[in-house]
């Protein structure tokens, strides 16, 4: 079959709607990672300040 202007139109367009999902689903990827890791450094950080408290107070 030989390449049209409009197959390598529609060619093209279909390779943009593949890396657009491609994208953002690294995308979400990401976020997950950076949140979880977040929360995985903040707890030994942050968890003593508040549960741990002086005698008597």
């Amino acid at each position: 079959m030989p390449i049209t202007v409009s197959n390598a139109d529609q060619n093209l367009t279909d390779a943009c709607h593949t890396v657009a999902g491609d994208i953002a689903r690294t995308d979400g990827k990401a976020s997950l990672l950076l949140a979880f890791n977040g929360a995985a450094l903040a707890g030994p950080v942050l968890g003593p300040r508040s549960s741990h408290r002086p005698a008597g107070h």
